[in-house]
């Protein structure tokens, strides 16, 4: 009796272990990045300023940060934080935020430092995780709070409202924020100079940039009559005139 209930411990054991792999756990921040990928999005994993994990991620033409909570030596993690933030030149206003607060239970909005918005959605991710499914679902969540949140706060609009952009660099071409590099952050080489991306997207008209370079299909700027070019833009969104900056990798 005691060998029969011996082996089916032993099955039982066998069933669980793959089990729990399959789950996306903050423990394995390697689970949350599979996860994103065999969903179909883009997935990096880094490390945050403080030596956390953090992945980096887009949906819907937004780049948005995953970042990781209650670690134990940068590592055991328990939960994770959606982050994502907006360049704006003109708040949109402390009541413009407390109105998404007050009629929407998920995404937590604030304006910071530089009174631009941003908005945030944690995850428990500790006691076994999530499966990959119920993961995906909250992503796709995001998506459509993020989507909501970009509306509410008039980002979209904004750029559009921009009188004129400039010409496209090349046929058909929209922007770069769908290539894979500038969704994983990669480091790009620009006449033979690196650079690494840096702050959030803006909006800048035809009068503010010339072209400079271009980098596996994307476009890169630099700001108009200037010598230097520590700093160039990244042509993300030729319908709103968006441009991601870029600075010199040092």
């Amino acid at each position: 009796m005691k060998s029969n209930w011996l082996a089916l411990a032993a099955i039982a054991a066998a069933w669980a272990v793959p089990a729990q792999a399959q789950m996306v756990r903050a423990q394995d921040p390697g689970s949350v990045v599979r996860a994103l990928q065999d969903g179909g999005y883009a997935a990096k994993l880094g490390t945050d300023q403080v030596g956390d994990p953090m992945i980096t991620s887009g949906v819907g033409g937004t780049t948005f940060q995953i970042f990781f909570y209650n670690c134990t030596d940068h590592a055991e993690c328990a939960t994770v934080q959606f982050h994502s933030g907006y360049d704006f030149t003109t708040s949109p206003g402390l009541e413009t935020i407390n109105e998404w607060n007050r009629n929407n239970r998920f995404g937590r909005a604030y304006l910071d430092d530089e009174d631009d918005p941003i908005i945030e959605m944690d995850v428990d991710l500790d006691d076994g995780g999530l499966s990959p499914l119920l993961f995906i679902d909250n992503i796709e969540f995001w998506e459509s709070t993020l989507s909501n949140f970009e509306k509410h706060i008039g980002f979209r609009a904004a750029a559009a409202a921009t009188a004129t952009c400039v010409p496209s660099p090349a046929a058909g071409h929209s922007g770069a924020r769908s290539l894979p590099w500038y969704i994983n952050n990669d480091t790009v080489s620009v006449r033979g100079t690196s650079y690494v991306k840096y702050g959030l997207p803006r909006v800048l008209g035809p009068n503010e940039v010339e072209q400079y370079g271009s980098y596996k299909g994307g476009f890169f700027y630099g700001e108009a009559g200037a010598d230097s070019r520590e700093v160039l833009y990244l042509l993300t969104d030729l319908a709103g005139c968006e441009f991601q900056p870029y600075q010199e990798s040092v």
